[in-house]
């Protein structure tokens, strides 16, 4: 009985905090994602953040239409934002690092079978993102 007085007594406490976490955790997703073609891979970075090397990469191409999503498995979705595990209808399992639903979308197939659908936060960007994966692949 002392442990439940002392939980009722300390609930303000609790929720602030636990707020406190879900804020943070939301501000992380919204801002800290990051994607970059680096020298050997390209490096996702921020929440669910991945490593691509280039030599498991097995096609890479620019697409207007992105698959159905039909659920989130793992993931961040909010604002445009959709972040990590997904489930689409025509493909299953997916990983998403979709800054907004603009187009175009870089979609990656691994050479494991792994489906990424990527776009960064303007068009232009997205483009020469998807050129210097190519010529990084080269």
């Amino acid at each position: 009985m002392v442990f439940r007085g002392k939980i009722e007594n300390n609930r303000g406490v609790i929720t602030i905090v636990v707020l406190i976490v879900v804020g943070a955790l939301m501000l992380f997703g919204w801002f800290g994602t990051k994607i970059t073609a680096e020298d050997d891979l390209l490096r996702i970075t921020g929440l669910h953040g991945h490593k691509i090397p280039y030599s498991e990469i097995e096609a890479v191409e620019i697409i207007d239409r992105l698959p159905t999503i039909t659920a989130r498995t793992g993931g961040y979705s909010l604002g445009g934002k959709r972040l990590g595990n997904f489930t689409t209808a025509e493909y299953g399992a997916v990983k998403l690092y979709l800054q907004n639903g603009e187009k175009p979308f870089i979609f990656i197939t691994g050479t494991d079978g792994k489906l990424f659908f990527m776009n960064t936060a303007n068009p232009g960007e997205t483009n020469r993102l998807y050129e210097d994966i190519l010529n990084k692949m080269d």
